[in-house]
């Protein structure tokens, strides 16, 4: 039994020892809505916050999607529910 062990143990060191470490920052992705009397607050956040905006569409109403990192998302959670008129959803974390 002891055999076993020790090729696991050895198994285990090497496969650690040959590995490599791969860092990424989580980032959470949503989706803004606003109206138009809004904007000019969004727009302000989107820039200050250096976000993109992805598929945007101004219509009756306004909507856009956008990501930023797992430690920033607060900020940016914070900042839209105090605009009266914006709102927004989160539609994925990767």
């Amino acid at each position: 039994m002891g055999g076993l062990i020790d090729a696991y143990r050895t198994a285990a060191k090497v496969a650690i020892e040959k590995n490599i470490i791969i860092e990424r920052q989580v980032h959470h992705f949503y989706k803004l809505e606003f109206n138009y009397e809004a904007m000019p607050k969004v727009m302000s956040l989107i820039k200050e916050l250096n976000l993109e905006m992805n598929e945007p569409d101004f219509q009756l109403s306004c909507t856009l999607l956008t990501d930023i990192r797992m430690d920033n998302a607060p900020k940016l959670e914070s900042a839209i529910t105090g605009i009266h008129g914006a709102e927004f959803k989160l539609i994925h974390v990767a």
